[in-house]
């Protein structure tokens, strides 16, 4: 009976070795794993600014990257209510869409079977009014990915007075609100 006994707390003590040494090997794994997501939670929020525009001379925003994996995903400005251009013509795309439409005089098709100008940039709101022929001429402006000190300018339609909040979801959803009217030169 004592040999039996024997067998079986060597038994016990070699299966829980096992379970032990199983238990740190994925206290282990989940430590790397942690770590590859603090890394990529660590990307520093990117800047902020306002500057005169070289063109019209017209104050406007810009996001500056503070790091070299920074991806705008989304640019929201004051909750949806300000328009922020979000699709651009496609020359590629347009040189195919005028081939199947050979009577076509840059009008393109909306929903309603109403037709608009095919201009080079528009909203999220307007994209979403276009038929499905009309949507392959234009391609996405987001995800945007910045290098360090890399800055980006949104075109917006609404007057920069009039911005009182800016969210800019980055890097997988996370998202950073600003204030920018403490941040206006004049």
């Amino acid at each position: 009976m004592t040999k039996l006994l024997k067998i079986f707390v060597l038994v016990f003590i070699a299966l829980g070795f096992v379970a032990c040494d199983e238990v740190s090997n994925a206290v282990e794994s989940a430590t790397k794993e942690g770590k590859k997501i603090a890394k990529a939670l660590s990307i520093e929020q990117p800047l902020l600014g306002t500057d005169i525009s070289d063109y019209d001379f017209k104050q406007t925003l810009y996001i500056q990257s503070q790091d070299n994996n920074t991806i705008i995903e989304d640019i929201i400005i004051n909750r949806g209510n300000c328009g922020v251009i979000k699709y651009v013509r496609d020359d590629d795309a347009l040189s195919v869409y005028k081939e199947s439409h050979p009577k076509f005089d840059y009008d393109i098709k909306l929903k309603n079977g109403e037709t608009m100008f095919a201009r080079t940039l528009i909203t999220d709101n307007i994209f979403k009014q276009l038929d499905a022929d009309s949507k392959s001429i234009y391609k996405p402006i987001f995800p945007k990915k910045l290098a360090y000190g890399k800055k980006f300018s949104p075109n917006y339609d609404c007057n920069i007075d009039d911005i009182i909040k800016v969210e800019v979801v980055v890097n997988g959803g996370g998202s950073i609100v600003y204030k920018p009217k403490e941040m206006l030169l004049f």
